[in-house]
């Protein structure tokens, strides 16, 4: 933004670098860009010019001050930060970072050092807790520019465009019965949640921070993630993404990575306004306003943010979904594979060989009188899924506000306050359901019990029934800082105290027709099966205008649930610098963290389940990290960690036959929580071996606690007890099939997931190509322990792995003779997956008579991604399938920038996978988009204008051959086209 024109008439712009639509500082903050520079020695001023150009960040200072201070030459490889270092050192004049696109310099005041240190250093730097320090772990940042170039209007959208995101679960697949529900992360009642899955491993093996400070997890998640819908784009000055595991640094979940979000917060006394109106291809539109208040004084500094966010949903019937019938798109009829549902209903025969009927004809209304002979082959219900929401209507509110104030020379306090409200709404499929018809009813003229697969879409269509499933949600987010920073009286330490509280609670309620009579406590449904009076009786073999108009009496709201959970943390830190080796400073910060973690899982999904209404978990962790720079070439950091956590509670035994009312449904069986303890550690380097290379490495441990269900579920009577349950199985040992004993429920002996992660990167910035920066860094990732629940059910196991799970003896039990008695339906340590990759970026930069133009690459390649159960077990491979890494993700973009106006072109690519959910594996197409994005700002107004189209030419999605959507929301954004247009104003006050 044009931040020159918010400064008193004292100051003079003597460089004015248009900020770079797109550029290494895209990827990574302007302070730690590294530069390529050779300024000869000449005024101050003029040099800063050039470091401008170079740089590409707006430099602003008095005219008074560029003419009086002369700098020496300075040449070498510099990022912003060490240059300003060495240009100003001993010239009395101290630097600000404003935004990432602003520096503002100002004479040095009459301070001790300790201060100006503060004043300099404090800047969040994710993936250290050392003021100032290098890190080698691969960080992508992004800032407010890139989220203009990308076209986001949400944290959502950015963290999908990222080629290292499996975007598993998204506002589309939180509708869906998504793979992350079934590894334990999610609940049905997730409706509109996002969240970050770097590197495929799992959205609970993404830490998600805000301002550095972990941020509690929802409830529906049981603490595990972080829904990014509650966060709000626009009051986000930046985002890093450190692709690399960091417990050491950040404590537990940091396994595929760390997603560091940093808010705004303005310097000086101004103001802006943004609004925004998207139109969608898929849907209607989505709009939203921003504001923001910054007041300061000579000790003071508060920023206040609001915003008002509405999406439009999206149809199934636009995004292309309507039925189980694919063979329009070249696939396959699945309600032939299938049981479906039509009006009139599909007619069974009860016992007898269970064969199909066929269904009445359309025009039939169930009355006349019919036979066998009249049946037909029935069409099944599409009208249900052309109705459904596939993204749901959301409207989202925000306010936040963050402040420091200076005490005095050596004290600030500082903190902040946010609150978000998340509403969405869903329209679902039309109920259907089967039902046993006996041959009293009046309308069953087939003089034998039947089976009848019903839906009740033409109720709905006639009013009896007021309309199809919907789904309401409301999560909220609420959180709280406050804290301080002490100058001690000893070099340079600082002291810092902070106190963090966070919740987040999900609210669902589901209105619509309750089709299932077990779950009827008004005896309607007793009445509509056993009725001998027609103006009673349920009619399923007409279609629905001569239905029971009892059956309105089944509408109404049949399923709620409410979730909530908080963590406290205090945080105790001290850094600065711990002494000096062969003239070279090693610092250090080192410190004490407790955390406290409760959910409330008292009503709605987990009461049934949930061994504990209110688990929690008790943390208390230690840690130290040292960075010197050891030679003027190399850099090292190391990081350990300590980390104890204690369960709330121990485990619960539940009487699965007991009534739901019943006080003795749960029985305490210990109050002796589960303690884990964990020692992580960390290494990098950072070595220069000429000016135009850098080479990077990294070694890191990470560990993520069990699910609290896991652990605290209370078991089932166990294998060879009088009451334990029986499952029909397959045998992969035996290679038969067999009734044997199962045991359901957690396991208290559960350890920790466990990571192993190496780097190694190379970023080149050639003397011979100037303005060229390009980077490679290898990852590999070993995750071990991974907890795992497998279900005895045939076909829920493959032959890749059913004979490692048979034979696992903490699984199935055999007696002396080998054959299987009872396998053990709990979690277990058994899993790994291993994931590695290259992930390149790289930027070309170039200035013509008519403007700046710029190359960039951003993209990721997955060498290999595999579970294995154990070392005897075949590898499974996960890469290019539907929940695993794709083999190659990411955009290339050109851009240009002129005086005050750009443009980009982005081109981006997602390779297709191999569908593997049912029988043989079928490709789904790679899915390739294009951008386009603009702005212009206003001359002498503070005026800013941008827009794009997302999708310009309208790809259709890459098919994906299932009864359901026919499309991947992993993959595709199911707006489809997106025209977007933006206002913002900057102003002071």
């Amino acid at each position: 933004m044009k931040a020159t024109k918010q400064f008193t008439n004292k100051r003079l712009a003597l460089a004015v670098a248009a900020s770079l639509v797109l550029g290494a500082g895209n990827l990574m903050a302007a302070g730690q860009k590294t530069l390529e520079l050779d300024v000869s020695s000449q005024k101050i001023g003029s040099a800063l010019v050039e470091l401008s150009k170079t740089s590409g960040v707006q430099i602003v200072l008095s005219q008074e001050l560029g003419d009086k201070v002369i700098l020496d030459a300075i040449k070498g490889q510099f990022t912003l930060s060490e240059a300003l270092d060495l240009m100003l050192s001993g010239s009395g004049l101290t630097y600000e970072f404003r935004s990432d696109e602003l520096v503002v310099i100002n004479e040095e005041e009459k301070s001790d050092s300790a201060e100006k240190e503060k004043e300099v250093e404090e800047v969040v730097v994710t993936g250290t807790m050392l003021r100032g320090a290098r890190s080698a772990s691969p960080v992508i940042q992004i800032d407010r520019t890139e989220f203009r170039r990308l076209g986001a209007s949400t944290v959502e959208d950015v963290i999908r465009s990222l080629p290292q995101n499996v975007s598993t679960m998204n506002t589309a697949s939180s509708m869906e019965s998504s793979n992350e529900i079934y590894d334990g992360v999610l609940t049905p009642s997730s409706q509109g949640t996002s969240m970050a899955n770097l590197r495929g491993l799992g959205s609970a093996a993404t830490l998600v921070l805000v301002n550095g400070r972990r941020k509690a997890g929802t409830a529906t998640s049981q603490g595990r993630a972080v829904n990014l819908s509650t966060i709000p784009l626009a009051s986000v000055e930046r985002i890093d993404v450190m692709l690399d595991s960091a417990s050491a640094i950040y404590g537990s979940d940091a396994v595929g990575g760390v997603i560091n979000i940093i808010t705004k917060k303005g310097e000086y006394t101004s103001g802006s306004t943004s609004v925004r109106y998207s139109s969608i291809g898929n849907g209607d539109s989505e709009k939203e306003i921003s504001q923001t208040i910054t007041l300061s004084g000579e000790k003071y500094r508060v920023t206040f943010n609001a915003g008002l966010q509405e999406n439009a949903p999206v149809s199934a019937s636009k995004a292309g979904y309507t039925g189980a019938d694919k063979s329009s798109f070249g696939g396959t009829n699945w309600y032939d594979y299938i049981t479906y549902y039509s009006t009139p209903g599909r007619i069974r025969n009860i016992g007898n060989g269970w064969a199909y009927l066929g269904s009445l004809p359309d025009s039939f209304d169930g009355t006349e009188d019919w036979s066998e002979a009249d049946l037909t082959d029935s069409t099944p219900s599409t009208k249900a899924s052309a109705r459904e929401h596939v993204r749901p209507y959301a409207k989202s509110s925000s306010i936040s506000m963050d402040f420091e104030y200076e005490l005095n020379e050596d004290l600030e306090i500082f903190g902040d306050l946010r609150f978000t409200d998340n509403k969405t709404e869903s329209i679902r499929s039309v109920s259907a359901y089967w039902y046993n018809i006996s041959a009293d009813n009046p309308f069953n003229q087939l003089d034998r019990d039947v089976r009848v697969y019903y839906s009740f879409e033409n109720e709905v269509e006639n009013g009896l029934i007021p309309g199809a499933t919907e789904v309401f949600t409301r999560q909220q987010s609420r959180s709280g800082v406050i804290g301080a920073n002490y100058s001690l009286p000893f070099k340079d330490w600082q002291l810092e105290l902070t106190y963090s509280h966070d919740e987040d609670s999900t609210k669902l309620d589901q209105f619509g027709f309750n089709y299932s009579p077990t779950n009827d406590s008004t005896g309607t449904w007793d009445t509509l099966l056993n009725s001998l009076d027609p103006s009673e009786a349920f009619n399923p073999f007409g279609n629905g205008s001569a239905q029971s108009p009892l059956i309105s009496n089944l509408w109404g709201k049949f399923y709620d649930t409410e979730n909530s959970s908080e963590s406290s943390s205090w945080n105790l830190k001290v850094d600065g610098e711990l002494l000096t080796l062969w003239e070279r400073e090693v610092r250090f910060a080192a410190g004490l963290q407790s955390t406290e973690i409760t959910l409330d899982l008292s009503k709605g999904f987990y009461d049934n389940t949930a061994a504990h209404p209110y688990p929690g978990r008790d943390s208390l962790a230690a840690f130290i990290e040292l960075g010197s720079q050891v030679s003027e070439n190399l850099y090292l950091k190391v990081a350990s960690r300590y980390d104890r956590h204690e369960n709330h509670l121990g485990q619960v035994q539940y009487n699965f036959r007991a009534d739901r009312d019943d006080p003795d449904r749960f029985v305490i069986l210990n109050d002796d929580g589960a303690v884990n303890s964990k020692v992580t550690s960390k290494l990098d380097v950072i070595w220069n071996p000429m000016e135009s290379v850098q080479l990077t490495a990294s070694w890191g441990q990470s560990f993520i606690m069990p699910r609290f269900q896991d652990v605290m579920d209370p078991p089932t009577p166990d294998v060879g007890e009088a009451d334990a349950y029986s499952t029909y199985t397959y045998d992969w040992v035996n290679e038969e099939y067999i009734t044997v004993d199962t045991q359901w429920g957690g396991n208290p002996n559960l350890k920790p997931e466990t990571a192993v992660s190496k780097t190694f990167g190379v970023k080149l910035t050639p003397e011979f190509i100037e303005g060229l920066v390009f980077g490679v860094t290898y990852s590999d990732i070993d995750y071990t322990n991974r907890i795992k629940k497998y279900y005895p059910w045939p076909g829920f196991i493959g032959e890749s792995e059913g004979k490692a799970v048979y034979s696992d003896p903490n699984i199935a039990v055999r007696d002396e003779d080998g054959t299987l008695i009872g396998f053990r339906v709990l979690p277990v340590n058994i899993a790994t997956r291993r994931t590695k990759s290259l992930d390149f970026d790289a930027n070309y930069i170039f200035d013509t008579k008519v403007g700046q133009f710029g190359v960039e690459l951003v993209a990721m390649h997955s060498l290999k991604q595999y579970d294995e159960i154990n070392a005897e077990s075949p590898r499974v491979s996960l890469l290019d399938t539907q929940g695993g890494a794709p083999e190659w993700a990411g955009r290339v973009g050109l851009s240009w920038t002129g005086s005050g106006k750009g443009l980009d072109l982005i081109f981006n690519h997602r390779d297709g996978f191999a569908y593997t959910s049912r029988g043989t594996p079928k490709r789904v197409d790679d899915w390739r988009t294009v951008d386009l994005s603009g702005y212009f700002e206003i001359d002498q107004s503070n005026i800013l204008i941008s827009g794009g189209i997302k999708n310009l030419t309208n790809e259709d999605f890459p098919f994906l051959d299932t009864a359901g959507a026919p499309y991947s929301t992993v993959q595709v954004d199911v707006r489809g086209r997106v025209a977007y247009l933006s206002f913002q104003i900057d102003y002071d006050l």
